[in-house]
């Protein structure tokens, strides 16, 4: 009797043991996983040279182009069945910032006052909800509570990504294989003005060394209202 006890017990044992160094080596890899994402992110914040590019059902689409501190960052949208442009354009060499506005109802450019950093565009295209951390114990825990699975997006081999502690159910992102980088999401559901449920969905694109300083020039400002950094009108 006490051998059969003794034999149940190393079976459970066993079992315990070859669970928990699956979920050791489930773990690891998407450690791995995570790891060479924060990396991917951190080389891609630092260069001087991009064009990112997002688009999604819910916001329309946006460009971002840096060039060696120059920086345009453009939201294409539509907007009782127009187009609307909005754009931020950041001169560093003439210190000087823009707001334009490319309408069928305005056509509008104010100077606004000169943030060579300024935030909503230096980190805008790059990392929309990317799981990144320095932090090799942050990334282990992420690794621990991260659904991470082979897919595919646009046709694109990919890992699929989710997290357990986000409520919402249709929270995912893929990340592309090849380079570690995001490009498709998925972020709940909305409410269109008809009262229809829409999924969001947002594909995003990049291109790193390419640009060149024709690709981020001022807009061409013929025929708009342009207003200096006093508010003051110069153009009509």
């Amino acid at each position: 009797m006490k051998k059969k006890k003794m034999d149940l017990w190393v079976k459970i044992i066993i079992v315990i043991l070859v669970i928990l160094l699956i979920f050791l080596i489930v773990t690891f890899r998407k450690f791995l996983i995570l790891k060479q994402i924060s990396k991917q992110y951190d080389e891609d914040i630092k260069s001087t040279n991009y064009y990112a590019k997002t688009y999604s059902i819910e916001d329309g689409m946006t460009e971002l182009w840096i060039y060696e501190g120059t920086k345009m960052l453009k939201y294409t949208s539509i907007e009782n069945g127009e187009f609307v442009e909005r754009t931020i354009y950041t001169n560093k060499q003439n210190e000087e910032s823009w707001i334009i506005v490319n309408s069928p109802e305005q056509k509008t450019a104010v100077q606004i006052e000169y943030v060579p950093d300024r935030e909503t565009i230096s980190s805008a295209g790059i990392n929309p909800g990317l799981p990144t951390s320095d932090d090799n114990w942050h990334l282990l825990q992420m690794a621990v509570i991260a659904n991470i699975q082979n897919s595919k997006w646009n046709g694109k081999e990919a890992y699929m990504i989710s997290f357990n502690f986000i409520e919402q159910e249709e929270y995912r992102m893929w990340v592309n294989k090849e380079d570690y980088r995001i490009i498709g999401q998925i972020n709940g559901t909305s409410i269109d003005a008809e009262g229809n449920t829409y999924t969001n969905i947002s594909s995003y694109s990049y291109t790193f060394n390419t640009l060149t300083e024709d690709d981020v020039k001022m807009p061409d400002l013929t025929g708009y209202t342009i207003k200096d950094i006093n508010g003051n009108i110069v153009q009509e």
